[in-house]
């Protein structure tokens, strides 16, 4: 593994509007995961590349409007991949010196805390995934009872923000072809939608 991807992983702040490979990917990822849109790609009369460019400018709005939301779970990740090595010393301290080694622990997780709530409230507020909010607080509390917190360092924020952000993509995509009739989370065309030939 190179330097490059270890920091990457380490701090995974990354809020760039996809392109290139990497949308092409994030495509494909909509397409295999989500029943609708692989069912439209199956039985639509309409060409794949119009399809799929549409399904591009879904993504790439739907990163770009939640790019805060992403940063946000990126920071949230980061703070606790930080933290960890502490509360490995923590638990290893414990051992040794029982109360010093949960107080060590405690301390770390009110640092924690703080923004956690305050990412959770924002997610919540922003997404109305009260389900994922309420599963990030077991998670959570997993964490906090598993030696050396070993659950902090699975970007787990930041793997629920880019779910979510595909979620809308799909839905706004459905909603832009016409599958469904529910209004799409952006009312205007984008800057840089394609009409059909």
């Amino acid at each position: 593994m190179s330097l490059k991807k270890v920091a990457k992983w380490i701090v995974p702040i990354d809020t760039k509007t996809p392109s290139g490979e990497k949308l092409e990917a994030l495509v494909e990822k909509v397409i295999s995961e989500n029943k609708e849109v692989r069912q439209v790609f199956k039985t639509s009369i309409e060409k794949n590349d119009y399809l799929r460019t549409n399904l591009k400018y879904s993504i790439q709005d739907s990163y770009e409007y939640h790019k805060n939301l992403r940063r946000f779970s990126q920071y949230i990740d980061t703070i606790d991949k930080t933290l960890v090595p502490i509360d490995i010393v923590a638990d290893t301290v414990s051992a040794i010196a029982y109360p010093i080694g949960v107080g060590v622990s405690w301390l770390k997780e009110m640092v924690e805390l703080g923004p956690k709530i305050a990412y959770l409230a924002y997610y919540t507020a922003k997404t109305k995934d009260f389900v994922g909010a309420m599963g990030s607080l077991l998670y959570e509390g997993i964490s906090s009872i598993m030696p050396g917190s070993l659950l902090d360092l699975t970007n787990k924020y930041t793997k629920q923000a880019d779910k979510y952000v595909l979620k809308r993509a799909a839905n706004d995509f459905l909603v832009n072809i016409g599958v469904k009739e529910q209004e799409p989370m952006f009312n205007k065309v984008p800057a840089f939608a394609l009409k059909p030939a």
